[in-house]
């Protein structure tokens, strides 16, 4: 059975990069083409435009990146906003240091594992 893993393994490594060299063509004329609807819709001032195929348009993505830890950490507690963090933690830090910290749990899931010869 670990032998028929192992050629399945191989066989979609290989469909894999068939697949990528496929696609690499197409993806690259995908990217030029969508270039020149951006470059179209700002030179026209446009934020959306709607066609036969399909309404082409904008939208942000909004992401936030602690920059200082200690300041958000301050601000946080001076604010009373504690649900502005995630529920979780680092599981590097905890091995790290040795003992799960207070009010952390930890869960194992048994996972098959083979390594190839």
């Amino acid at each position: 059975m670990v032998a028929s893993r192992k050629e399945l393994i191989e066989q979609i490594a290989n469909l894999e990069a068939e697949h990528k060299r496929a696609l690499k063509l197409p993806l690259e004329q995908l990217k030029i083409v969508e270039a020149g609807i951006v470059e179209a819709m700002d030179r026209e001032g446009l934020t959306n435009v709607r066609t036969p195929s399909g309404t082409a348009y904008f939208s942000i993505l909004e992401t936030f990146h602690v920059v200082d830890r200690l300041v958000l950490d301050n601000w946080v507690i001076e604010n009373r906003v504690p649900d502005i963090y995630y529920s979780r933690v680092s599981a590097r830090v905890i091995r790290d240091r040795g003992q799960i910290p207070p009010g952390v749990d930890v869960t194992y899931k048994r996972e098959l594992r083979i390594r190839e010869s």
